[in-house]
Formats: structure tokens, sequence, C-alpha cells
């Protein structure tokens, strides 16, 4: 007996929902495009974690600079349109601040810490 194809339509649709950031923009993206800013293609991806509390998520994204992505990416940080104002310098690095929405909100932050040589992105929806 072979299953009914809404049956397996039906199973494909709970599995694919169980993963949680099925069909989501990816992390990097997510990163560029609301950070102004570019990652360097040579970094590592320590951490790409999604977290689903119904109406509301968090994404933490944490890269590993090499020495010449960090130089690279910090010069990007200075150049950008945006230092000053979501960017600033920090006694560790650099740091990102933005605040989209006023009563259903979304943060970004950012640390980028130049001596171990790590980002950290949070991604906050309330």
């Amino acid at each position: 007996m072979r299953p009914k194809p809404q049956f397996l339509v039906f199973l494909i649709i709970l599995i694919l929902s169980a993963c949680g950031d099925f069909g989501r923009t990816p992390s990097k993206e997510r990163f560029e495009k609301n950070c102004y800013i570019t990652i360097p293609k040579d970094v590592t991806v320590v951490k790409d974690k999604y977290e689903n509390m119904t109406s509301d998520y968090a994404i933490i994204y944490t890269l590993k600079f090499t020495t010449n992505g960090l130089k690279d990416f910090t010069k990007r940080v200075r150049q950008s349109d945006y230092y000053n104002n979501y960017w600033h310098k920090s006694t560790r690095g650099y740091t990102f601040y933005k605040k989209v929405g006023d009563r259903d909100f979304t943060e970004y932050k950012i640390d980028v810490d130049t001596i171990s040589q790590i980002a950290s992105f949070e991604e906050n929806a309330n």
C-alpha cells in the first residue's frame, strides 16, 4: 500500500517546519544588509544560531577573522558612511547598534574584538 500524496506533502511540511529556520535569509546576508558592511571571504563561522520564540526570534552569528580579514573589515568599518552613527570605536575594537521600530522592534548589535579577532552579531526581534 502506497502513502497518499497529501500525506507525503503534510509530512514534508511538518519536517521542514521542525527545522525552525527553514526559508530564512542566511545570517551573512542579514549581517551585511542591516549593518551596512561586507564580510571578507576569509572568515570562519564559529556560530550561526537561530532561536525561534513564536513571533520573537534571535540570531547569533559569530565570526573568526584572519589577520588580513580583520584589517580589511575594520578598514571597511572606518570608511563606512555609518561610522559614528551606528558604528563606534570601543576599547576592544568596534561596536554597532541599530534599533528599527518602536513597539515591535528589531535590534542589531555587533561587537568586533580586534584582539581575539572575533565579531559577534546579534539580531533580536521583539
